[in-house]
């Protein structure tokens, strides 16, 4: 079951373990919507659209790295460990502050009263 999970280039294969899935990064960006004052149903897009947002950048980053593992193999470490885990914190954070923006923008609905 190993081979589901390896990249293979010319002379090293890539493995993508757990961790390198950006439910991490996810996590932190749907528990910072889920805490914010806004409506359910404002948070619900948000969620689904970061978290989509979220692994598609993972996507770049495993290929990122297959190429750096190439062409600039003694970057990789580097980059796997230490760039790219905090920029996906960054990332996370630009991402619901995004979306908290936008969220807070929306009109809200008249309050009902008497």
């Amino acid at each position: 079951m190993a081979q589901d999970r390896e990249l293979h280039g010319p002379g090293f294969s890539l493995s993508i373990e757990r961790g390198c899935d950006a439910i991490h990064p996810s996590a932190l960006f749907v528990a910072a919507v889920l805490a914010s004052p806004v409506a359910l149903w404002t948070k619900l897009p948000g969620c689904l659209a970061g978290t989509f947002v979220l692994m598609a950048l993972n996507l770049l980053r495993i290929v990122s790295l297959f190429y750096a593992k190439i062409y600039w193999p003694r970057a990789f470490d580097v980059l796997h460990v230490e760039v790219w885990q905090a920029l996906f914190i960054l990332l996370a954070v630009l991402l619901w502050a995004a979306w908290a923006a936008w969220a807070l923008r929306r009109p809200r609905p008249a309050a009902r009263g008497g």
